[in-house]
């Protein structure tokens, strides 16, 4: 009799209006009529949710959005909180997100931002939090209606649209805000309830093909830990349904998934002129961040790789780029990388971020060991202090080139400090900009160079008077392919006159035969020699080359 009273008990029990039912656990869950949904404070997730007696509670991310793949065995294990009425959020919790699902079996679950939430049933007590981490599917729930995880994993998926990009441990995708700050999310409130920051209770981890010194952690204002790569803080998109959805891609043209490298993907990137307060018309992507070009770079080649695209993440697209105003979009083009993605590139320059750039607009990569820049609409770049050299080549001679080792050129139908050369012709032929006064190494004439305004207001170096440029088909440091082009592009000399053809047959003739060196004092003792015996023909032999000159001409 006894034990018939007992199974009675432990099977259902109705007092006023609640149920509750066993799983054989050693907790009993209920199905309340109104269950409370709060936010607690837990000494090591910090906020997590909790029900109003402050169990805690869990999602599995092997579960749908709006849909638990949780039954049998597992519900036993992890018992949904079941609910008959409405859920009721506690004070700090977002009441629009509470809902509630009905499982297969008819009983209906609370959930919190499209996650189905769960009791562990070896929490005895309330404040535990034994199923944290359990099987890498079962974590704490964050206010932000997304999981807390102890040592959050970040590793590289393939997408099946994307390619490579950056997910959490359970395949979920990872996305960036191009309006937060390095290390610092813009995004609170509503903002995080429908991108869900990734929280980590300790350092986080890289998996394989990620660089683990990029990985950190940035203390959010509600005093919870997120993940960053790159500078870039990581989150979730609330609408992402199941591991391997990309649904926030390009939402509003501000939310993108990240590379590898720890920049954005668009779909279709956008490359754009704005004016910056210090270096004037720039290529920047629809954000509005600075684009770099780097002078080792070949044409539509990238020579950055491994640390140096982790410094400079390649503009990447999964699509054709697209041209903003005064972009010209013939000169837009894309680059396969070594990894398979699609790199953008203008004018054939590969494009690139800069990753101490903190937010739109800045330009702190210009200059960078004198071989990253800006990029100029013409699609070359823009110098600070534009420096001049020379440069010998085999072919031309002693030549001017920039500071990269490139070479420049003058063009004869431009009048004395006056550029004909605008449009497409400036494509082909980018000018030498720069920003503040151009300087001069050794062995140049500093006092030929200057400066002229374009038409666009851009600055661009001059020598002798004549502007100089840049060819767009010059592939890599040291190719001169533009000299005699339409016999109106020449190579320029040290003194500031083009080099003609003649001037490079000579060039060539001088660089089979070495010509010694004027201070060599064996040449000095022969020109003396010669000299000699030059001034003592005049002295004494004239009246011999006077008289035959005579003869000659009675004959």
């Amino acid at each position: 009799m006894k034990r018939a009273f007992a199974i009675l008990i432990g099977v259902v029990v109705i007092i006023a209006g609640t149920v509750i039912v066993t799983h054989g656990a050693p907790g009993l869950v209920q199905a309340q009529v109104a269950a409370d949904v709060i936010v607690s404070q837990h000494s090591e997730f910090g906020s997590i949710l909790s029900d109003a007696d402050g169990k805690t509670l869990y999602l599995f991310t092997n579960d749908e959005r709006m849909v638990s793949n949780c039954s049998g065995g597992c519900a036993a294990a992890w018992p949904p909180l079941l609910i008959e009425g409405d859920p009721v959020a506690g004070e700090g919790l977002d009441e629009g997100r509470l809902t509630v699902i009905t499982r297969d079996d008819g009983s209906s679950q609370a959930a919190f931002n499209g996650w189905p939430l769960y009791y562990y049933r070896d929490d005895p007590i309330p404040g535990d939090a034994n199923g944290q981490d359990r099987g890498d599917v079962w974590y704490v729930v964050s206010p932000f209606g997304g999981p807390v995880q102890t040592n959050a994993l970040v590793l590289l998926g393939d997408q099946s649209d994307l390619g490579s990009i950056l997910m959490d441990r359970s395949g979920r995708t990872q996305y960036l805000y191009t309006p937060d700050e390095r290390n610092v999310s813009n995004c609170a409130g509503g903002c995080a309830l429908a991108w869900p920051p990734l929280l980590t209770s300790g350092d986080p981890v890289a998996g394989d093909g990620l660089n683990s010194d990029r990985l950190g952690v940035i203390t959010r204002d509600d005093g919870s830990s997120q993940v960053t790569y790159n500078g870039w803080p990581l989150y979730y998109f609330f609408r992402d349904e199941k591991p391997g959805d990309a649904n926030g891609q390009d939402s509003r043209d501000i939310w993108y998934v990240v590379s590898p490298f720890g920049g954005p993907i668009q779909t279709n990137a956008l490359v754009r002129l704005e004016e910056h307060s210090d270096l004037g018309n720039i290529l920047v992507d629809r954000s509005g961040r600075t684009q770099y070009l780097f002078t080792p770079d070949e044409s539509n080649v990238s020579n950055c790789s491994g640390g140096c695209a982790l410094a400079w993440p390649p503009l990447l697209t999964n699509g054709d780029p697209v041209a903003g105003d005064g972009v010209n979009a013939d000169r837009l083009g894309v680059i396969t990388r070594d990894d398979g993605s699609a790199q953008v590139t203008y004018n054939g320059w590969p494009l690139y971020y800069f990753f101490i750039d903190e937010r739109p607009g800045d330009a702190n990569g210009q200059d960078s060991r004198d071989v990253w820049y800006v990029v100029s609409p013409f699609g070359g770049p823009v110098q600070t202090n534009a420096l001049v050299m020379t440069s010998v080549n085999p072919d031309l001679g002693t030549m001017l080139v920039d500071v990269s080792g490139r070479s420049l050129y003058l063009f004869t139908r431009d009048e004395p400090e006056v550029s004909n050369c605008s449009g497409g012709c400036a494509m082909a032929w980018p000018p030498l900009l720069t920003v503040d006064a151009a300087q001069g190494s050794v062995g140049l004439f500093v006092g030929l160079l200057g400066d002229i305004s374009r038409a666009d207001g851009s600055k661009q170096v001059t020598y002798s008077g004549s502007p100089l440029y840049y060819f767009a088909n010059d592939e890599k440091p040291g190719d001169a392919n533009g000299q005699n082009r339409g016999e109106v592009w020449f190579a320029v000399s040290p003194g500031g006159r083009a080099i003609q053809p003649a001037d490079s047959s000579s060039a060539s003739a001088q660089a089979v035969a070495k010509t010694p060196s004027v201070g060599d004092s064996s040449v000095s003792a022969v020109v003396n020699a010669a000299m000699a015996a030059s001034l003592l023909l005049i002295l004494f032999g004239g009246g011999i080359v006077l008289v035959r000159a005579k003869s000659l001409r009675s004959d």
